[in-house]
């Protein structure tokens, strides 16, 4: 409540109604990934931003966000995916680098997020 009633009532809405929508993305993300590994690439990518812009991660998937750092998944993901897919359409002026494969190859030696 005290949140409505300061001076950024507004802004503090629209984040509310935006981070509401980021984690029903991720909830229907993280469904999908049940029937395959390519959506693991762009949910670790969301995952990863999100936590480099300080956005809390929702609870329930902080473990998923753990288990994209761990040198197992990292491995199985290499062997796995094989794609062109632009996964990250931030770096798209770079397209070879926004490819799930140039991703997950810069993940190897990177530090956890």
């Amino acid at each position: 409540m005290d949140i409505l009633k300061s001076t950024n009532a507004q802004y503090a809405i629209e984040y509310v109604e935006c981070y509401n929508g980021l984690v029903t993305c991720l909830r229907a993300l993280e469904q999908v990934r049940a029937t395959t590994k390519f959506v693991e690439v762009p949910l670790r990518v969301l995952l990863q931003a999100m936590s480099e812009a300080n956005i809390e991660i929702p609870h329930a998937l902080q473990g998923l966000s753990a288990t994209f750092q761990t040198a197992e998944w990292l491995k199985e993901v290499q062997e796995t995916v094989q794609s062109e897919y632009v996964a990250d359409y931030s770096a798209t002026h770079y397209l070879e680098n926004a490819r799930m494969d140039a991703l997950i190859a810069g993940w190897v030696n990177q530090t956890p997020f």
